[in-house]
């Protein structure tokens, strides 16, 4: 154990002289809320969570306000009544900013003391979501969660110094390093890096060893295989994945496999969405659809780019990134087993469709996937004038009407980065 001094003093000097880019979050909301509740920002690791925390630290520091930072994964700090010892050590700091606070020594007893008391605000980080999904009782209700993902595409031409497009050329440039961000992802030293393959491997064996099977009892070569069959499939069924992890010689049960899909998610590690069905007993027997933490998990896996699948997984991290806390995201399955790939809705109330197609050259492809569209928007009472309907697809961009709906077509790298685009629309 170092001088405690010394170490919030060296945090400190990091906080303030690490170069660091901005990115799309509500600094000022963050920190008006943690006036009154403990924050919690959470996010797959490596998505840049410290880097908001310290962008947190200067804009206090800016406004006149003392706070301390620390990361509690600092091995000088992995000792017992180490929080005791940063607040004794800060005394006239109004925040504290402790970056991946679960790594702490009793974090949830001191956190609970230090919330009860509302002697300082507190803001926090973790790699792993365990204060939302599972909270110490004492906690429950009293936490403001944000999330931080990956870059997003707008946030990624940011990093590039690439402006918003308004010519050709500069179109042409924007398409051209779309691909690079769909390949590679949006890890923020991923695209800042030439050795992004390399990286991002070390990223998900990270996860998979630091993030998911250290919450579990499930051998780590049985969570790499979950992972990779997961990379392998759009669709997540514990029974049919059971048959396929024991012929490749992993004797688990069901229950094992829906633990994993749980701590997956914890670890934004992947996401599973489930159909939207108004029978209970439909959202748990139909399959649930996959999505990646990062687009890069693909390629950096497979070797092999595969845009069809990772365009409708840009899509939904973006939607994931867009959603206000009412609404959640499903998908149709009609009842000839066709899909419309996401349902935005709240509660019972549909607010929007999206089929996400990366070609719609073959005819054949545009029929189906619009026929079934106009399927689900008729059963949804949806008529498509208020941008309700939507295609996101590799090239076109227009709006036609099929049977009395009206469908808007837009282009993936253009939807990517619009500014409010049609799922917040019409907050």
């Amino acid at each position: 154990m170092g001088n405690i001094e010394d170490v919030l003093t060296e945090w400190g000097n990091v906080a303030v002289n690490k170069p660091l880019k901005n990115r799309m979050f509500d600094v000022s909301k963050t920190i008006a809320v943690s006036k009154n509740r403990l924050v919690s920002i959470t996010g797959i690791r490596r998505a840049g969570k410290s880097s908001i925390l310290m962008i947190i630290y200067r804009e206090l520091a800016a406004l006149g306000k003392k706070a301390a930072y620390a990361n509690l994964e600092d091995n000088r700090l992995q000792f017992t009544n180490a929080l005791d010892a940063i607040l004794k050590q800060t005394p006239d700091a109004e925040w504290l900013l402790l970056d991946e606070v679960t790594a702490a020594k009793e974090w949830e007893n001191w956190i609970h003391r230090i919330n009860e008391m509302k002697s300082v605000h507190l803001i926090t980080t973790s790699s792993l979501n365990k204060l939302s999904r599972f909270p110490p009782k004492a906690l429950r209700g009293r936490v403001s969660y944000f999330e931080l993902f990956p870059l997003s595409f707008a946030e990624f031409l940011e990093f590039k110094g690439i402006k918003t497009p308004e010519t050709s050329r500069e179109i042409g440039v924007v398409e051209h390093v779309l691909e690079e961000f769909l390949v590679y992802g949006g890890f923020p030293e991923v695209v800042l890096s030439d050795n992004k393959v390399s990286i991002i491997q070390e990223y998900m064996n990270s996860i998979i060893s630091l993030d998911v099977a250290a919450l579990s009892t499930v051998p780590l070569k049985v969570v790499s295989d979950f992972s990779a069959q997961l990379l392998e499939t759009t669709l997540f069924s514990a029974t049919k994945l059971e048959n396929v992890m024991k012929n490749i010689g992993h004797k688990i049960g069901k229950g094992t496999l829906l633990e994993l899909e749980q701590l997956f998610e914890i670890a934004y590690l992947a996401f599973f969405v489930h159909v939207f069905s108004t029978k209970v007993k439909d959202e748990a027997l139909y399959p649930r659809k996959v999505y990646m933490g990062d687009t890069g998990f693909f390629y950096a896996a497979r070797g092999k780019k595969n845009f069809g699948r990772v365009y409708e997984n840009a899509v939904f991290l973006q939607l994931r990134r867009e959603l206000n806390s009412l609404e959640q995201i499903s998908y149709y399955r009609s009842p000839g087993n066709r899909e419309v790939d996401f349902i935005i809705r709240q509660g019972t109330h549909v607010k929007m469709l999206i089929q996400v197609v990366y070609d719609l050259r073959e005819k054949e492809t545009k029929d189906r996937e619009l026929s079934t569209l106009v399927e689900a928007a008729r059963e949804f009472g949806l008529d498509g004038k208020k941008k309700e309907l939507l295609v996101i697809t590799k090239d076109v961009e227009t709006q036609e009407e099929i049977g009395g709906l009206r469908i808007t077509y837009k282009r993936l790298w253009k939807w990517l980065i619009e500014e409010g685009n049609a799922i917040s629309a019409d907050r």
